[in-house]
Order: C-alpha cells, then sequence, then structure tokens
C-alpha cells in the first residue's frame, strides 16, 4: 500500500467515527420515504432558475455595454489619430 493510499485509509477511519454506525441504512430509508418533490420544492427550484436567468441576462447587457462603450471609445481616439495623420501629410 502506497503512502497515499494509507492516508486516504486513514482518513476514512476517522470520518466512519463521526457517523452513526447504522448511517447508510438511515439515508436509503429517508430516501425511499421521500419519493416525490413536493409542490414548494418546484415553485423554489423554478424561481431559482428564473433568478439566475434574471442575473445572466443583467450580466451580460450589462458586460456587453460596458464593453461596447470602452471600444467606442478606442475607435475614436484611433480614429482621431488617423485623422491627424492624415493632415499632417
Amino acid at each position: 500500500m502506497s503512502t497515499e493510499q494509507h492516508r486516504w485509509e486513514q482518513l476514512r477511519v476517522q470520518a466512519q467515527g463521526y457517523l452513526p454506525a447504522d448511517f447508510a441504512r438511515q439515508v436509503v430509508r429517508r430516501v425511499q420515504h421521500h419519493k416525490r418533490p413536493k409542490r414548494r420544492e418546484y415553485a423554489v427550484i423554478a424561481m431559482t432558475a428564473g433568478l439566475c436567468l434574471v442575473a445572466v441576462a443583467v450580466a451580460n447587457w450589462y458586460v456587453g455595454n460596458h464593453i461596447h462603450d470602452r471600444n467606442l471609445t478606442l475607435w475614436s481616439v484611433a480614429e482621431a489619430q488617423i485623422r491627424v495623420l492624415r493632415t499632417s501629410m
């Protein structure tokens, strides 16, 4: 057994000390009793998804406008430099 495998085994044994002996059985029992999500859970999921979509849309709009304004500023500087260069020729 390598040093890393030995360390993982020690961590696994240590973690088992924090869990009750029938932890897996309790988890399986709770999952079996909780078959279908309730309407409230679906509403929370839908509201979370809607909030995420709105946040992404707002961030995209804000960042898009910021980048657009910056690009316009840079191009106007380049245009002014080109105009000065043309008039000096």
